[in-house]
């Protein structure tokens, strides 16, 4: 299994804010607004679609293994 380190997009030393350039970014404690999900997609498309090709190919070596 593989994954990206998405997790410096919604925490940083161990906060993950529940505002970032006045957009709320938390509806509850497990889910994103729509807002701030759309507000990080121009940066997360990238690196997701590398994880997803990496995986379509049958090999993880591309991407990062999970912590």
């Amino acid at each position: 299994m593989c994954s990206s380190d998405l997790l410096q997009w919604f925490c940083a030393k161990g906060t993950c804010p529940m505002v970032i350039d006045h957009t709320l970014t938390m509806r509850d404690r497990s889910h994103f607004t729509m807002e701030y999900s759309q507000a990080l997609a121009p940066v997360l498309t990238p690196e997701l679609k590398r994880v997803v090709d990496a995986f379509a190919k049958g090999s993880t070596s591309k991407a990062r293994p999970a912590p």
